[in-house]
């Protein structure tokens, strides 16, 4: 702490330093979302990086939903067929209670870093109607699923369709003529050279790329799910490290910051200039722990997966 003298108001002006901080923040919070991955039932190469760990993570909290209460949808051609009947109330009651939707979910799921490119791409889900619950927590499967995007509040049921439509346009024409909002960041002013059809888009899925649909009425779209890395991994998990990245780099910058650093020494009755830290969870609030003094500053908060 230095103090400068202000000639202007004759008075004193206390100048706080920064202090050094000791603190690999990456490779503590990876840890952290390791050992929760690992509680999940997931198995975690002890020689995966910070950035694919991150990658995986953020990859497998967009296959999965979130527990919550959410409105149920039903575009306006919605068809159940009867032997399917119960099996979609089941799901629809859980889903308006707020329960865990993970057992209606692929099996796949177990997969910690498998592809989901109709979710990848178009940001559509596909959920399982069966009525009985399997030993490992899943439902019956059944040869005919239920295409639906989720947002926070809301799940927008399109169709019940045969298990592999995962390219039909007319998944996104649906969306299209019932909820057009929800495709309205996607819209591009632009025609494509080449109309594809659903089968070249599966096609060309197959080797990671993304193109423009065209639906039938000439309006356009691209990736509402932000699409597909040429890694096959989501491109969303991908901006989403990207973001956890930069924004803990500013919190251990934060961490050293002269007006913390002076608040936490008035508060605390500490003269030390090197903190040593270590990254903390509770629940869902991550928190930065000096190590010798024990005194935690909140970083940000993150719901837990499991």
């Amino acid at each position: 702490m230095k103090i400068q003298s202000n000639t202007t108001k004759n008075k004193p002006v206390i100048i706080h330093s920064a202090i050094k901080v000791n603190l690999d923040i990456e490779r503590e919070v990876a840890a952290l979302l390791k050992e929760e991955l690992c509680k999940g039932g997931y198995s975690v190469s002890d020689d995966m990086g910070t950035r694919d760990l991150f990658i995986a993570y953020f990859g497998l909290r967009t296959r999965m939903v979130s527990k919550r209460k959410r409105k149920v949808w039903l575009a306006s051609d919605f068809d159940c067929p009867p032997h399917l009947q119960k099996g979609f109330e089941f799901l629809k009651s859980k889903i308006e209670a707020g329960d865990d939707l993970r057992g209606h979910l692929s099996r796949k799921l177990k997969d910690l870093e498998e592809e989901d490119f109709l979710l990848f791409d178009w940001n559509i889900r596909h959920f399982h109607l069966g009525e009985i619950v399997d030993a490992d927590g899943f439902v019956k499967r059944t040869k005919e699923l239920l295409f639906a995007m989720v947002d926070e509040d809301n799940v927008y049921c399109i169709k019940i369709a045969p298990h592999g439509g995962w390219s039909d346009k007319e998944l996104l024409e649906t969306v299209h003529k019932n909820w057009p909002l929800l495709l309205n960041s996607w819209k591009v002013n632009a025609t494509p050279e080449v109309n594809f059809t659903s089968g070249e888009i599966a096609e060309l899925r197959k080797g990671h790329v993304n193109v423009i649909v065209q639906l039938n009425d000439g309006t356009c779209y691209v990736s509402p799910g932000f699409g597909i890395m040429t890694s096959g991994v989501s491109a969303r998990a991908v901006l989403e490290t990207m973001g956890i990245q930069r924004m803990l780099d500013n919190m251990k910058s934060y961490l050293g910051k002269a007006e913390l650093a002076a608040a936490i020494k008035e508060q605390m009755n500490v003269q030390d200039n090197l903190w040593d830290y270590e990254i903390g969870r509770d629940n869902s609030l991550f928190y930065a722990r000096e190590k010798k003094y024990g005194f935690r500053v909140p970083l940000f908060q993150m719901d837990e997966l499991f």
